[in-house]
């Protein structure tokens, strides 16, 4: 049985929680509930813990014709408010769908532990620097596959692809990859 928290705990708001035999979700600004703070926990432990239990996470977006897109994405931090990061070619067609239209939903899910974590809200991306340090934080096959890769578009062939990536190796191969102009960040952040 988890204790219920005061009014000063520090909760984070707009997160739906979800576990057998109990819901819990804000219902009002400025209400909170234990639940919601111990799946905030959760949530913040498996997105910087590398482990087992890292949920995966599906994110909804809405296409021009008002219908859902969904797919799994990789989220990689959390702030103080629940907003959750992630990151994606801004031309694909999550980013396209974010362009015209902010909102979004995502659920996380941790099989391991019967639980999951919707939640709804608007995007923005992400300021230049900290989509500058995160892509300088990955490995180097990553960073050239976003300049070579052409997310959500059809491949002509693998071939094509694997010629993108010779380029594109070719073109960085004296130093560091630099962040495409089309790669950036999303926060998610709750209503």
């Amino acid at each position: 049985q988890r204790p219920q928290i005061g009014r000063d705990d520090p909760v984070l708001p707009g997160w739906i929680y979800f576990q057998p035999r109990m819901i819990a979700r804000r219902a009002e600004k400025g209400r909170q509930h234990g639940a919601a703070h111990h799946a905030a926990d959760d949530a913040r432990l498996a997105l910087v813990a590398d482990t087992k239990l890292t949920p995966h996470r599906a994110l909804a977006t809405v296409g021009a014709d008002g219908a859902p897109s969904i797919r799994t994405v990789l989220a990689k931090g959390i702030d103080d408010d629940g907003a959750v990061a992630f990151y994606t070619n801004t031309e694909s067609l999550k980013g396209r769908e974010l362009a015209a239209n902010p909102a979004a939903a995502a659920c996380f899910y941790w099989r391991q532990l019967g639980r999951q974590i919707r939640l709804e809200g608007e995007t923005r991306l992400i300021d230049e620097a900290e989509a500058d340090a995160y892509f300088a934080s990955r490995p180097r096959g990553s960073q050239i596959g976003a300049w070579a890769s052409a997310q959500s578009e059809v491949l002509a062939s693998r071939e094509a692809l694997e010629q993108q990536v010779i380029q594109v190796e070719a073109r960085f191969a004296d130093g560091e990859v630099t962040r495409p102009p089309h790669w950036s960040g999303y926060w998610l952040k709750p209503r």
